[in-house]
């Protein structure tokens, strides 16, 4: 099955890329997609990081089953504004 992973802000930065295709098994949850990009890309070290996941845009937690052609979305979190 094939989805879309898309990084943002350090995950990007320590990845060297932004977005990419991936293939992953059925059924596969986003704690599951997790581990197989720990295991893929180890530069990524996103079992350490705190984050954020999206699935086609909507926050998702760790036992959502991806589907064929989802979008997954990694940030960590962030603040700004003006002080």
């Amino acid at each position: 099955m094939n989805i879309s992973i898309e990084l943002f802000a350090s995950l990007k930065q320590r990845a060297g890329w932004a977005q990419r295709s991936m293939q992953i098994l059925p059924e596969t949850t986003v704690d599951e997609l997790l581990d197989q990009l720990d295991r893929e890309f180890p530069e990524l070290r996103i079992r350490k990081a705190p984050l954020y996941v999206a699935v086609n845009e909507v926050f998702a937690k760790a036992d959502r089953k991806l589907q064929e052609d989802d979008t997954v979305a990694f940030f960590p979190p962030v603040s700004g504004g003006v002080a």
